[in-house]
């Protein structure tokens, strides 16, 4: 596949997504946004906004009851719409990885979490496994790797799940809400792993939340989404403190708006 090195890494050019059955009436409407290596951006907005379906769109994960009916994905300089679905997937196997919400559903239940890391990336071994498991934070890698989803916590099959993404050292990293389901304490510790280990490695770092705690410590730029549009992007710093559009600056009154802005300055300082 031939790329142009000066583009960006990723391109989200004027996309809309439709459903097969109403292709004029797109559900995400003209979303536009660019990535480059080792970027690390939010997406946040209410349940509904179009931040789930964005990501799936750049990953060809829609369902089959939608498709992308407008605009251009560019990897590399090249259209994901257009190009083949073999090609795809070499991108998708090497390139691109994902984080769910939730592991317990993401992961197969009956495989242990070895196999399922080992199937995350091309000629990876044993002691890959090991190894990435180790680097999630994961003090007892052998026991660990042995098990099946069911028997660990809902922190650990995250680390885990974290692990198959990160194996392959993907490109860019989607993470789809992925700390819903834990408590506070071990979502700041798993955030905190994700973000070490993909700014180690380079990788670029697309973010779904509704936390704009989280979006403080975690994210370079943010994009606010409201009823499928981009409504508002910038620094995290610019748009926290100071909000253009008036569905943002209501997304801020309802969270804790000081927390955020403390975040931002604690984040500036420790730079």
């Amino acid at each position: 596949m031939t790329t142009d090195s000066t583009s960006p890494l990723l391109v989200v050019d004027d996309l809309c997504v439709s459903t097969v059955d109403a292709p004029d009436t797109p559900i995400v409407r003209n979303v536009s946004f660019s990535m480059d290596a080792g970027d690390r951006v939010a997406i946040v907005g209410e349940s509904g906004s179009g931040k789930s379906l964005t990501c799936f769109s750049i990953l060809g994960l829609l369902d089959p009851g939608l498709r992308v009916s407008g605009g251009d994905i560019r990897w590399d300089g090249v259209s994901m719409v257009r190009m083949s679905a073999q090609k795809r997937r070499r991108v998708l196997r090497t390139d691109l990885s994902i984080v769910y919400q939730e592991p317990l559903t993401a992961l197969n239940p009956l495989m242990p979490i070895s196999r399922q890391i080992r199937e995350g990336g091309t000629s990876v071994s044993q002691r890959d496994v090991l190894d990435i498991l180790h680097e999630v934070g994961i003090r007892d890698p052998e026991r660990v790797a042995r098990a099946i989803p069911h028997e660990l916590s809902g922190g650990m099959r995250q680390r885990a799940m974290i692990a198959m993404a990160m194996v392959k050292s993907p490109r860019l990293l989607i993470a789809d809400e992925p700390t819903t389901a834990l408590d506070v304490t071990i979502e700041y510790q798993v955030l905190r792993m994700m973000f070490d280990l993909t700014h180690r490695r380079g990788t670029a770092l697309l973010f779904v939340t509704h936390d704009l705690g989280v979006v403080a410590r975690l994210a370079q730029r943010v994009i606010v989404m409201y009823r499928g549009q981009v409504v508002e992007e910038g620094s995290t710093a610019t748009v926290l403190r100071a909000p253009q559009h008036e569905y943002t600056r209501r997304l801020l009154a309802a969270s804790s708006l000081a927390t955020a802005r403390t975040l931002v300055l604690e984040d500036e300082e420790g730079r």
